[in-house]
């Protein structure tokens, strides 16, 4: 975590789960003869690592910052998870509840009436001797100002480059186009992955 650009909790998901399957591949590299002290080493400590892992679960948003992490897609995590069915239920359920308090605390109905519409249910109009202005593509206009998705449209994007991103600046940069899930976004991805921020400024104070 130290080399992280961005400590949060989805580089922590990330890398639990990257060291798991390092552990992993070790154990079944390891030749015969070894001597058992070693393989008891490995094996014991893939087993902390899986308690950690396990920790996860006591919170919705560890799981919630990787789906909103613009480097790591849904469809990312449902993929890493197909081999396992107790990761890829907890990743549906992980979903749901995120929509349902995405739904609950921040999503807004932002689509207005156009003054087109708006004209057509109004009290009839005072005739001033001008002809009456009509609209004929207001219909195309109410359809743009209809309040999409935003978390499905947010899902169905390409990741970003893990190495390059910034997940704030880039949720910054698209407020415009998810007005209420960036908000969203800010609040769980602020959560700091571990304290080794506060370990740089203790090194750095040497």
């Amino acid at each position: 975590m130290s080399a992280t650009r961005h400590p949060m909790l989805s580089s922590c998901l990330a890398i639990f789960r990257g060291l798991q399957d390092h552990l992993k591949n070790i154990l079944r590299s390891l030749p015969d003869n070894i001597p058992p002290i070693l393989r008891d080493a490995v094996t014991a400590a893939h087993q902390k690592l899986s308690d950690y892992y396990n920790k996860f679960d006591e919170s919705p948003y560890c799981m919630w910052a990787s789906l909103l992490d613009p480097r790591i897609s849904y469809e990312a995590l449902k993929s890493d998870y197909t081999d396992d069915p107790i990761l890829s239920e907890y990743l549906e359920s992980s979903r749901a509840k995120l929509e349902q308090h995405f739904n609950k605390f921040y999503k807004t109905n932002n689509s207005t009436p156009t003054s087109e519409a708006s004209s057509t249910s109004s009290a009839p109009a005072v005739n001033t001797g001008h002809p009456q202005r009509i609209s004929f593509v207001a219909r195309y206009k109410r359809v743009q100002q209809a309040t999409s998705d935003e978390l499905e449209e947010f899902w169905r994007l390409a990741p970003e480059d893990y190495e390059s991103c910034d997940p704030i600046a880039w949720w910054y940069g698209r407020k415009s186009q998810f007005p209420n899930l960036y908000r969203l976004a800010f609040d769980i991805l602020a959560i700091p992955g571990s304290a080794v921020a506060v370990e740089q400024i203790f090194s750095g104070g040497r």
